[in-house]
């Protein structure tokens, strides 16, 4: 079951294609806004606050825009970085479950290499905030769970990956050839073709991951 949780999420980006300097992302369920960090000084340079939790993000190779899922939208909220400001939103149908009391989508995200293709998270588990009664919410809609790739140009859906019970983050390789998908209920890493969805191995982890980064399991 997935809990929600008031912490904060971490996610460092170069500020423009050429710079080295770098700023940090944190995004907060507890009051829903997304902010940007100086690494050192710890200010706030720039805040946006979306519709619900923003849960995960992840920004554009040439740093100038950035993605946050927000589950309750359910969207992905697309930011540009000089100012963090909405330019759009990624909407799906598939980001909705089919049932009338159906969980949130969408969670993990990440982009190819070039920044053409959004891979998005969608689980049908339902969010689960500290201290609520489990037994009183709806059981998951597995027909809900996949990975849905998203056009990024045309914000559209091209197609969605199959077979992966209550993803939670995921992270392409280096190549762009493979998804590393965390399945928060099986407690495994589970790797797909990122073009296919053909499932080339399950890596067993841990109670409930949350997390993937392909440069660990690549080692």
């Amino acid at each position: 079951m997935r809990l929600t949780r008031f912490a904060i999420c971490l996610v460092g980006f170069a500020t423009s294609a050429s710079a080295q300097a770098h700023t940090i992302v944190a995004l907060s369920h507890s009051d829903h806004t997304v902010n940007e960090l100086d690494p050192v000084s710890g200010k706030v340079l720039h805040k946006f606050t979306a519709a619900d939790q923003p849960h995960e993000g992840v920004a554009s190779p040439d740093g100038k825009t950035f993605y946050a899922a927000v589950p309750n939208g359910p969207h992905v909220v697309i930011l540009e970085t000089a100012g963090f400001t909405e330019t759009g939103r990624i909407e799906s149908p598939f980001f909705k479950s089919s049932r009338a009391n159906g969980s949130a989508s969408p969670h993990g995200v990440a982009l190819t290499g070039d920044g053409s293709k959004l891979y998005v998270a969608l689980s049908g588990s339902p969010l689960a905030p500290p201290g609520v009664d489990e037994s009183t919410l709806p059981p998951p809609d597995k027909t809900a769970d996949g990975v849905g790739v998203i056009d990024v140009s045309g914000r559209s859906l091209l197609q969605i990956l199959r077979g992966v019970s209550d993803p939670e983050q995921l992270a392409l390789d280096h190549s762009g050839e493979r998804v590393f998908i965390a399945s928060e209920d099986t407690g495994t890493v589970v790797v797909l073709g990122a073009k296919d969805g053909a499932r080339l191995k399950d890596v067993p982890v841990d109670i409930e991951p949350r997390f993937a980064t392909a440069d660990e399991l690549l080692r």
